[in-house]
């Protein structure tokens, strides 16, 4: 304190201004946080449900247990039977009924990919992407680059939709 000053006229500035000060800047620092954390891990992409595939089978889409990530499971197929293409001998036995047979890593916001789908009928894996158009899904299989692949389409499953018995 300066010699000329006396105690009661020296301004002391509060002990906890710089926290009341940053508090609004942490709140919404903390909001944007979790505004991108929700776009990089969107709980809800429009992909999820029940579709039918072009040979009629139903194909369940939702998150898998892993998160971040999108599967797939046969929900109904007209033939059911086991997985008897599969390449692995020990595999073959296994019911179609609840097959897995679709997973994909990343969402962009528009699509699914970076992932791969199953064939059970010539029991082959493929890379795979996913896109939504006019209510369609249009799954994508391939080998190498996306160019070297074909299309499927699918349509909403309308309710009421068969299940298979596992």
């Amino acid at each position: 304190m300066h010699p000329a000053q006396s105690q009661d006229s020296v301004v002391r500035p509060a002990r906890h201004g710089i926290f009341v000060r940053l508090a609004p800047l942490a709140l919404a620092a903390c909001l944007w946080a979790q505004t991108v954390g929700a776009q990089t891990a969107p709980t809800a992409t429009g992909f999820e449900g029940l579709w039918r595939a072009e040979d009629a089978s139903v194909i369940e889409l939702k998150r898998c247990p892993k998160a971040d990530q999108l599967c797939g499971y046969i929900a109904w197929a007209k033939e059911e039977g086991t997985d008897e293409a599969n390449p692995n001998p020990g595999l073959r036995n296994r019911p179609i009924c609840g097959l897995l047979i679709l997973e994909l890593q990343q969402f962009d916001g528009k699509m699914w990919r970076s992932g791969w789908v199953y064939d059970p009928q010539d029991g082959k894996t493929y890379k795979a992407a996913l896109r939504k158009r006019d209510g369609k899904l249009f799954l994508r299989g391939y080998v190498g680059a996306e160019v070297f692949g074909e299309t499927e389409t699918w349509t909403a499953a309308a309710s009421p939709v068969p299940t298979c018995n596992p």
